[in-house]
């Protein structure tokens, strides 16, 4: 299997990917901005929109224990990141350990503050966008700056953006 297709394969045509494809579709079709590149196949169509007009999963959002279940994983992979970190860092010459150890706790903070942040989803208006908004934002964010910390890749760090701004959103639907 070709390098193309295996990134084809396991990025862009699973399940997953083109759900998040057609979700973000619906969304800019019910919010009126209509997406003229992705079609949403219409069997798609009916539990998409369930899911964003209320279902038994935003009921589950709705579960304080959920969700602290939720944010206790998420801190344990903040966690398990921090000793990756710090040993792979270890390994570093002193000059690249300080703009790396830079990333790193930038990226360890982010990532506590936002599995932090997952106990409030149960209280908001809008929690299924909330938690969409914001784990894939801590993904993406926080992702970049552990990737820039360990590989020294500057390329990633454009994702970064894209969560950051999604990290904002969900902060204010937070608060909304």
């Amino acid at each position: 299997m070709a390098s193309g297709n295996l990134f084809d394969n396991v990025f862009i045509d699973n399940p997953i990917s083109r759900a998040l494809r057609y979700t973000g579709a619906l969304v800019l079709l019910k919010i009126g901005l209509r997406s003229k590149q992705i079609i949403v196949p219409q069997e798609m169509v009916e539990p998409v929109a369930t899911a964003l007009m209320g279902s038994t999963f935003e009921q589950q959002l709705r579960s304080p224990f959920k969700m602290f279940s939720l944010a206790g994983l998420s801190i344990a992979s903040t966690l398990i990141m921090l000793g990756v970190c710090k040993h792979r860092l270890n390994r570093l010459t002193i000059v690249a350990q300080k703009s790396a150890r830079r990333y790193a706790e930038w990226a360890i903070q982010a990532h506590f503050v936002n599995s932090c942040a997952l106990t409030l989803i149960p209280m908001t208006t809008y929690p299924v966008m909330t938690i969409t908004l914001l784990m894939s934002g801590s993904l993406l964010f926080c992702g970049s700056l552990y990737s820039r910390a360990l590989t020294n890749e500057r390329r990633v760090m454009v994702t970064g953006s894209v969560g950051g701004v999604a990290i904002i959103a969900s902060w204010i639907l937070l608060v909304y």
